[in-house]
């Protein structure tokens, strides 16, 4: 139902079975529950406004995109009303169900029934997040320029699996590794840090040492005073710094289940030195 990301939409196991980009079996330590993992989310922190709806019918649901867009016109409520409010797990079942009840492709559909922005946004709800993500990558890293705001976007607030999972999707679309093309689009600090997020091995606990958050929080203010009084930040260092800030923010859109320890060195810099 999935293709090679079945993965992502499976119970929560110590090992998981993955699929590598030769199609092949890999096993990937510690890996959790892609959905399990976006709403794992830390006492305090908002959740995600897209949960899975209960009860939910794919096949209801199927028959509903199908009347909105069979004959002439097509209701873009009932759309919308449907893809915006299931999760993406449940509307690859729609796809799914859609196929197998009408003998059509549900994103070829979409595709000829609508147009423009619109569009776009029906097709990144039907594809798949390991797909969605590596596409996002790609673009920010493809062509002239980087786009640095969407290699924070996705690289910062990723699990070690989800992160695991994109680079193998990533090399299966693309044929390079994400790591090599981050590191030919980057520089400096800013490279570095994307190269270390790439390894999808960082810190996921959620327990906090207070008093190394203090000292994190200290230096991060320490350094922000004296680019402030030079009045000039470098263009990598900037994505540095905003960088830092994605990783120290709760991210109230998807509930990424990052340290907590980064969560109270944002709460001290909030306060300011005077918390220190």
């Amino acid at each position: 139902m999935y293709g090679n990301y079945a993965n992502y939409y499976e119970n929560p196991t110590s090992r998981i079975r993955s699929f590598s980009p030769t199609l092949q079996y890999i096993e990937i330590p510690n890996a959790n529950r892609w959905a399990a993992a976006r709403q794992a989310t830390p006492p305090g922190l908002s959740k995600p406004t897209v949960v899975p709806v209960n009860p939910f019918d794919p096949r209801e649901d199927a028959a509903v995109l199908r009347k909105a867009m069979k004959g002439f016109g097509t209701d873009e409520k009932a759309i919308i009303q449907v893809l915006t409010r299931r999760s993406n797990e449940q509307r690859l079942r729609i796809a799914y169900e859609f196929k197998t009840l009408y003998g059509k492709d549900l994103i070829s559909d979409l595709k000829s029934e609508t147009s423009g922005k619109f569009e776009d946004l029906l097709v990144a709800l039907m594809t798949p997040l390991p797909q969605f993500y590596a596409k996002e990558l790609h673009d920010a890293t493809a062509g002239i320029g980087t786009d640095e705001d969407v290699l924070i976007e996705v690289m910062c607030t990723m699990s070690n699996h989800e992160i695991q999972v994109i680079k193998q999707a990533y090399t299966a679309m693309y044929g390079n590794l994400l790591e090599d093309d981050l590191q030919g689009d980057t520089s400096g600090n800013f490279k570095r840090l994307m190269t270390s997020l790439c390894m999808g091995n960082r810190s996921e606990d959620f327990h906090v040492d207070q008093e190394s958050a203090r000292q994190d929080a200290r230096s991060l203010l320490q350094a922000a005073a004296l680019r402030i009084t030079s009045k000039e930040m470098p263009a990598d260092l900037a994505a540095d710094v905003e960088a830092c800030l994605v990783l120290c923010a709760p991210n109230t859109v998807v509930s990424t289940p990052l340290s907590a320890s980064t969560s109270f060195i944002h709460l001290l810099i909030c306060r300011g030195a005077a918390a220190l």
